[in-house]
């Protein structure tokens, strides 16, 4: 099984914890082997929304040298997984929102893609009112696949 990571933080604190106990739980039961992409490195421009995406190939984005290869990685593998610490109003961390950003072309009334659709996706967050972090990610996913299962794993962890 090949999977997607992507962190929306750059530090390696609960919520990448969390995420590590979940892989090496999932290790267990299945063969995976999973490509992690750490944000913002993996993504470090925001997107500018000037559309060249919309009814274009991705590829004109000014930042396709970020957006193609997780692209890829993303059509590549069978399962996703998104991680964010919870911040306060902020729900999800700004680098998980320009990497949903970035990849708004998935969107099904944009350019839906049949691969998408079978994808298994995982969010895992941390912090007190994690659920607010999962609902705009949650709801991202569901405008890119019609009849996909998504898991939350709300992780209260303390000092791991």
């Amino acid at each position: 099984m090949k999977v997607a990571v992507f962190h929306g933080s750059p530090r390696k604190g609960n919520t990448y914890k969390a995420t590590k106990i979940f892989l090496d739980e999932l290790t267990k039961y299945k063969d995976v082997q999973y490509t992690e992409f750490f944000l913002p490195e993996a993504m470090p421009e925001f997107c500018t929304g000037c559309q060249l995406c919309l009814g274009n190939p991705y590829e004109k984005c000014p930042h396709s040298k970020y957006v193609t290869p997780i692209l890829n990685t993303i059509i590549n593998s069978d399962a996703l997984i998104f991680t964010t610490p919870h911040f306060g109003a902020c729900s999800m961390s700004s680098c998980m929102k320009n990497l949903l950003d970035h990849l708004d072309f998935l969107t099904m009334n944009i350019a839906p893609r049949a691969e998408l659709f079978k994808k298994k996706v995982f969010i895992i967050t941390t912090g007190a009112g994690s659920i607010a972090a999962i609902k705009p990610i949650k709801k991202y996913i569901l405008s890119c696949q019609t009849r996909v299962p998504i898991y939350f794993y709300d992780f209260h962890v303390s000092h791991v």
